[in-house]
């Protein structure tokens, strides 16, 4: 597959930067959601170029080579001018374009409401990066789109959400002057911003940890043994919101938001059962408020589940639980 793609100079360095975007993507193609799974809305890798005739070109990696693929709706045809082009797949494994034309970004993305894309923009700013955070979540619930870019100064970083149609500029951090944003870089449960400068000076900003929905990842053997392989990266904290009752109760329906995560330190034998004797921390919970004599609660206050809580079992000389529960 051949293509005329453009190249420009930017900031840093002054350098000739071809205009290509990569991003993962529908794994069945665009608009084929499957099961909603991360794996089917994200597992496949999407590229977008721009030509010098500013027609926008799409292609995706089957095997080990990309091959051009026609957009079930016609890309917008940039001008010449358009620079720093981005591309991200939302959660309807549509994708969103991303571009710069003289100091204006504009978004365009598909519009669920009136089932077709849509152009958003312009909104002040350069170097516009799209980054869909289900990468970091490996979960597209409560996912998000986000545009990030650098005010026209170059002197801060700024983003805009798709949950927002991204009309709401936010402020993220003051850099240097002259940055330039090159890209967002996916890591383990966050993210960085590489950036860098006219004096070819690079920096990157590192997101907070995101967090995760807790999963085991396998279930126990018949025998009360996990299967042979099964590590756990799970790390969960909790907040608990609800006040409870006079009886000492919960509120009914209290629901509790999961806020992190944390890891087992066990590894597993070859036969498939954990170290004999070992108490996994899994969860450990903190509760502000000592309990009564009679075992309830206090009354009337609230309770801030701070981490995790203790497997109660402890593992038997053979190394495996007892019975065939998952835990």
């Amino acid at each position: 597959m051949t293509w005329n793609v453009v190249a420009r100079a930017y900031k840093r360095d002054q350098k000739l930067v071809p205009e290509v975007a990569l991003c993962r993507g529908a794994f069945g193609g665009e608009g084929i959601t499957g099961d909603g799974s991360y794996s089917s809305l994200y597992s496949g890798f999407w590229c977008l170029v721009l030509e010098k005739s500013g027609t926008l070109k799409l292609g995706r990696l089957i095997g080990s080579s990309w091959v051009e693929v026609v957009p079930l709706s016609v890309l917008p045809v940039l001008p010449k001018s358009a620079r720093h082009i981005s591309m991200a797949f939302d959660q309807a494994a549509r994708p969103l374009i991303a571009w710069e034309v003289s100091s204006q970004i504009f978004v365009h993305q598909w519009d669920g409401n009136t089932s077709q894309y849509v152009t958003r923009g312009p909104f002040a700013g350069v170097d516009p990066a799209l980054f869909m955070d289900a990468q970091v979540l490996k979960s597209s619930v409560n996912s998000d789109v986000i545009l990030f870019c650098l005010n026209p100064a170059r002197d801060a970083v700024k983003f805009r959400l798709q949950r927002d149609q991204f009309g709401i500029e936010s402020n993220l951090i003051a850099v240097a002057s002259n940055s330039s944003l090159d890209a967002v870089v996916l890591e383990e449960y966050r993210y960085r911003l590489a950036l860098g400068n006219t004096n070819n000076a690079q920096s990157m900003l590192v997101s907070t940890t995101y967090p995760i929905v807790i999963s085991l990842i396998k279930t126990m053997l018949a025998s009360g043994a996990w299967q042979a392989g099964a590590e756990f990266e799970q790390i969960i904290t909790a907040l608990g919101s609800e006040t409870m009752l006079a009886s000492g109760a919960w509120t009914a329906g209290a629901e509790f938001e999961a806020i992190i995560l944390m890891q087992p330190t066990e590894t597993m034998l070859g036969t498939g059962a954990w170290t004999s004797g070992a108490e996994l921390e899994a969860i450990r919970m903190d509760f502000t408020e000592a309990m009564l004599g009679t075992g309830a609660w206090l009354a009337g206050t609230a309770n801030e589940i701070i981490l995790e809580t203790l497997l109660s079992e402890t593992l038997a000389a053979s190394g495996a639980w007892i019975g065939g529960v998952e835990t």
